[in-house]
């Protein structure tokens, strides 16, 4: 009995506004996923250090990239990448799957997907 009366004070204190804040938040949360999962170009372009590398989203295949533990092992399929093996200690970079930017701190490698097309800000 007195498990219930607290469920009805909990659910006569909710306002409309929560429930519409509520709903809200969880639309955004799910479009910012989602729109995180597609690609939004034709290609990735892998930072290495000091050395930049670019690589077609276009043609499946395997691509090794040299950091300062040793070399990252890039896949791209689909139209998508994804870091299938690293030298680093706790390969968080692996499990991020294909996602973007990836990205493999230890070795100090970022991969990112851009569009060849046309540029998203001029920085003068």
């Amino acid at each position: 009995m007195h498990q219930e009366s607290v469920i009805r004070r909990i659910v006569s204190s909710v306002k409309v506004l929560d429930v519409v804040l509520f709903c809200g938040i969880v639309v955004a949360a799910l479009w910012l996923t989602l729109d995180n999962l597609k690609a939004s170009g034709d290609r990735i372009v892998v930072h290495a250090g000091d050395r930049m590398y670019e690589f077609s989203l276009k043609e499946d295949g395997v691509h090794k990239v040299q950091g300062p533990l040793g070399e990252t092992v890039i896949e791209i399929r689909n139209g998508r990448a994804r870091i299938v093996d690293s030298p680093c200690p706790n390969k968080i970079c692996i499990r991020q799957g294909f996602a973007h930017p990836l990205v493999c701190l230890p070795n100090k490698i970022v991969v990112d997907v851009e569009d060849s097309e046309g540029f998203d800000a001029v920085a003068r």
